[in-house]
């Protein structure tokens, strides 16, 4: 799967032409540098020996490259933007899922109630809200007007001298608009998701004869019930996982974060192809990464899976 997923990305970039001729009139003084990466990207060569010219040095010799403009390693640049893109996805995932799923159960419990009619809509909304829309009211509001939280990613001046404590709070501040940007449409969707997978294993045999034996109601949801109702929800994290990762080039650009998506929307606009290669193989690494994540927790969740 990540030969074809890199294959595709190699062949999508190759497919406009040579993109380096361009860079040669830019750039006339970085001939050499651009030469140099155009046979380590295989672009003297028919795409398919390229490819494999170029996928055996990232895979096997893990030399990804340098970019042609800051001159750096391209494996030093994404470990380098990697940790703040990190921070900024987890946090929302992470809130999504402490916050999505237990609303989603609590939901439907109370199924046809006010707070169940009172989630639903406020989850309609943040569904059907656009992230970069909600982004900018959220930079308007508390960045502009109210001026509580800065619009960019800016740290104080003495951030490296401050003792840990004062340093996380200093980057908690500056997370809090871009997390806040994504973690509405993750806990509307989330709950969407719970709410429906909980409805329908509620109503099953094994969940009425759990009640006839006089079981505590919570015990009959959060024991029998829950497990049950978390297998959709695993296909939905998998999901939900690659399109964070995905959208963190509209929360990095908006809020002029230097992480991976950022990084590699530069790149794209520069034309940076050791770059842009390198981050879109980065990425599609952590798709199948979330894919195999997602079938060791079918195991977890889902009694009736043993992998052997």
């Amino acid at each position: 799967m990540l030969f074809l997923i890199t294959g595709l990305i190699y062949f999508m970039l190759r497919l406009p032409g040579d993109p380096f001729k361009q860079m040669e009139v830019l750039n006339p003084r970085n001939i050499d540098a651009i030469n140099r990466m155009r046979e380590w990207s295989g672009f003297n060569d028919p795409w398919y020996i390229g490819y494999f010219k170029w996928i055996s040095k990232v895979l096997f010799e893990w030399d990804w490259g340098k970019s042609i403009y800051s001159k750096k390693p391209v494996w030093d640049l994404v470990a380098m933007r990697l940790p703040i893109t990190m921070k900024i996805q987890a946090s929302v995932l992470i809130i999504g899922l402490l916050a999505g799923l237990p609303l989603g159960i609590f939901s439907a419990r109370r199924q046809y109630s006010t707070a169940d009619y009172t989630l639903t809509f406020f989850s309609y909304i943040g569904i059907s809200l656009p992230t970069f829309w909600f982004g900018l009211i959220l930079m308007l509001i508390f960045g502009a007007l109210l001026k509580w939280l800065p619009i960019g990613w800016s740290l104080w001046d003495n951030h490296d001298s401050l003792n840990i404590v004062m340093r996380f709070l200093d980057q908690a501040r500056n997370l809090i608009l871009p997390v806040g940007m994504g973690v509405l449409g993750s806990i509307a969707s989330l709950s969407r998701y719970m709410r429906t997978s909980m409805l329908e294993v509620i109503r099953q045999d094994y969940v009425r004869t759990a009640r006839s034996k006089g079981l505590a109601e919570n015990r009959v949801i959060y024991k029998h019930a829950l497990r049950n109702a978390l297998i959709p929800i695993v296909t939905i994290f998998a999901f939900t996982l690659r399109m964070l990762f995905g959208g963190s080039v509209i929360v990095e650009k908006m809020f002029n974060i230097n992480g991976m998506g950022k990084l590699m929307f530069d790149a794209v606009l520069k034309s940076d192809i050791p770059v842009s290669m390198g981050v879109l193989t980065f990425f599609s690494m952590l798709t199948l990464i979330s894919l195999l994540l997602q079938d060791i927790l079918y195991a977890v969740v889902d009694p009736r899976i043993r992998y052997s």
